[in-house]
């Protein structure tokens, strides 16, 4: 057998000392740079600080809050608000319909044209989106698409309204199907030539 061939599985002492010796210096050398980073990070001449202590705290809540002396508990005297919803839908009076809040989001003068952008804020349901654009001389525009129902709102995609000319136009975006319907409050739009 050659003297430098090694059997699978066997291990000649020689080489085994060799990688302990390797394996230590290497470990042995690993902890001094470490220990050198650590006194690198207090500064050169300067004291060392004292590390900062974390102390975790629990927090409890309690049913009924704590008063300080002295105090008295505001629910024993005053009488419980009455919850009043958000929005109270009123009918349209163009439809008679019940109403929804419909948001002008934006209209904007561009290519000849107005812009509309709109949403249904409260009613999530297909439907028609009207926008309307009347000019100071009472010349009336409109333009419509399918409205589109969202997770949370009703989407009017963006509504070109043509043939605007120059000038001031009050712009209103509608909203309607057989169950609802409202319109914006109205925005004005400058048109220039």
């Amino acid at each position: 057998m050659n003297p430098r061939t090694v059997s699978a599985g066997a291990t000649s002492a020689p080489s085994a000392r060799r990688f302990t010796e390797r394996r230590r210096a290497a470990v042995l050398s690993s902890g001094a740079l470490l220990a050198l980073a650590l006194v690198g990070c207090q500064g050169a001449g300067s004291p060392a600080s004292p590390s900062p202590t974390i102390t975790p705290t629990i927090l409890t809540a309690s049913a009924t809050p704590s008063l300080a002396p002295g105090d008295t508990d505001p629910s024993a005297t005053t009488p419980p608000a009455e919850a009043k919803p958000s929005f109270t839908p009123s009918t349209d009076p163009a439809s008679g319909l019940p109403g929804v809040t419909v948001a002008l989001a934006g209209a904007e003068a561009m290519n000849g044209g107005v812009e509309v952008r709109s949403f249904v804020a409260d009613y999530i349901g297909e439907g028609t989106c009207t926008a309307t654009a009347v000019a100071e001389d009472g010349t009336k525009l409109t333009a419509e698409r399918d409205a589109k129902p969202d997770a949370t709102t009703t989407v009017c995609p963006p509504i070109m309204i043509e043939g605007v000319t120059a000038g001031t136009w009050k712009v209103t975006a509608t909203f309607q199907n057989s169950e609802r319907a409202g319109t914006s409050a109205p925005e004005s739009v400058e048109v220039h030539e």
